[in-house]
């Protein structure tokens, strides 16, 4: 049995073909050159107007659930925050099976709504690749961070809810 391969480069474009017992039956052409980054979403160009309507609600005091996703980090899973004075003060979820605390949250990536708001603010509008904000409040429901689009596992996504005023 003769197994024909082949593999030809031509002018920064890989041509490959399948290997088959009888020769080269079928070629796909990839092109090496990189693809084009994401458009940043257009909600940053909202996200002021989003951050005085959450400074508006001055909520100081105030709970949320945050969907951590995405990347190869520890902060992955569902948590509940509460913020007392603009500080996280108390945080259920786990990590690695184990209960969370407030300082490994914040540790871990984790962060109060302002902070959050302060990561898109400050990020690379490249970075930022997904961004919805509340119409009301203003907070940022959905965030998906990408700060290098060809690396592998350095994604963050959040999906942010249940933000409700504590006394």
């Amino acid at each position: 049995m003769i197994l024909a391969c082949a593999a030809l480069s031509v002018a920064g474009t890989l041509v490959l073909s399948s290997c088959t017992t009888g020769g080269p039956t079928s070629v796909a052409t990839v092109s090496s050159a990189p693809p084009a980054p994401p458009a940043p979403p257009a909600s940053l160009d909202r996200l002021d107007e989003a951050r005085r309507d959450w400074e508006r609600a001055g909520m100081q005091d105030y709970t949320f659930v945050v969907d951590s996703g995405c990347g190869e980090r520890n902060l992955i899973g569902r948590f509940a925050v509460t913020v007392r004075d603009g500080v996280v003060s108390a945080v259920t979820g786990e990590i690695a099976g184990e209960a969370i605390t407030p300082d490994e949250y914040l540790d871990e990536g984790g962060e109060t709504i302002d902070g959050f708001l302060d990561r898109v603010s400050t990020a690379s509008p490249e970075d930022v690749v997904a961004l919805e904000l509340d119409d009301a409040l203003g907070y940022p429901t959905v965030i998906g961070f990408d700060p290098e689009p060809r690396g592998i596992d350095d994604e963050e996504c959040y999906e942010i809810g249940d933000v409700e005023v504590t006394p």
